[in-house]
């Protein structure tokens, strides 16, 4: 998966005063994806292109895509090491506008529609309870259920991030203009 994204921070406490402050942030995104599984032979195989539930096969519905948008949300807290280094601990959900995150979301096609269409493995993968111990070998029907349409997929993630300052130099050299002030604290101005 590969992302683009432009967000916003809010910071509970100014960083230029305090040295430590929670944060949130929201923005909105574009991402990449392209969901896959191993086949028994531990081959991946790239399912979109299979319509694994007929989607983009006549009478079913239209192919999804794979490249979505996405409002990244969430929050964190940052501590300021000095006024040009921040080390940060972040959380950071993702809601998506699709339920093909792992191309399961609707019902089962009917094999005879996907092996016509688009061959074997698309049958293959479209249904995998015949692989696992005590697994059901019977295909279920069209329509059976595969997934769940009522709630959209989401991702999230956490880290650790390093945030340098480029050209801060202890307020002397960033800015100095009107509106603003040293702080006594870390040397840097503050914006008031």
């Amino acid at each position: 998966m590969h992302e683009f994204s432009a967000v916003g921070e809010y910071y509970l406490f100014n960083l230029y005063e305090r040295r430590i402050s929670p944060y949130g942030f929201v923005g909105l995104a574009v991402f990449k994806f392209d969901p896959y599984a191993f086949d028994p032979a531990k081959n991946k195989v790239l399912l979109q292109r299979l319509s694994t539930e007929g989607q983009g096969i006549t009478g079913y519905g239209k192919q999804y895509k794979l490249t979505q948008l996405a409002i990244p949300f969430g929050g964190g807290v940052k501590y300021a090491i000095n006024e040009n280094m921040r080390i940060g601990l972040e959380l950071g959900m993702r809601k998506l506008f699709t339920d093909y995150l792992d191309d399961i979301s609707g019902n089962y096609a009917d094999p005879n529609d996907l092996l016509a269409a688009k061959g074997q493995l698309s049958v293959d993968m479209s249904f995998r309870g015949d692989e696992v111990p005590s697994g059901s070998p019977t295909y279920p029907a069209k329509g059976a259920q595969r997934g769940s349409p009522k709630a959209k997929d989401f991702y999230y993630f956490t880290g650790i991030h390093f945030t340098y300052r480029i050209g801060g130099n202890g307020g002397s050299g960033g800015g100095g203009g009107m509106g603003r002030r040293k702080n006594p604290r870390m040397g840097c101005p503050t914006v008031f």
